[in-house]
């Protein structure tokens, strides 16, 4: 509930790709929807866990700890998620969803030998 009304109530609060979309194409902006299922299977997260989606954006993102060290911070690091997934997807022109970087393949990666 926002503002104490219901979903319902709230429906005309909702942005939908469609308003915002025709600008961004006139713009020349690149422009996907990248649906759940694909940025949660890409970092490997399961269901609805939105606290697991918390704690790896931490992980992802240390230097930014303060902004999401509070549980009702989840939707800040889902939305962080999506941007890193999706900044893979566009660069990287569709990967598989293996393609995209965990902090544990990151870190051995920069692994001195």
């Amino acid at each position: 509930m926002v503002d104490g009304k219901s979903p319902t109530e709230n429906q005309d609060k909702v942005v939908r790709p469609a308003v915002f979309q025709p600008v961004i194409t006139v713009c020349n902006i690149p422009f996907e929807i990248i649906e759940p299922a694909l940025w949660k299977r890409a970092l490997h997260l399961r269901g609805k866990d939105k606290e697991g989606a918390r704690q790896y954006a931490l992980q992802l993102f240390p230097h930014a700890h303060h902004l999401l060290k509070r549980k009702a911070d989840r939707q800040r690091a889902e939305a962080a998620l999506i941007g890193y997934v999706g900044i893979y997807h566009l660069m990287l022109a569709k990967p598989q969803p293996d393609l995209v970087p965990t902090p544990a393949s990151d870190t051995a990666e920069g692994a001195a030998p």
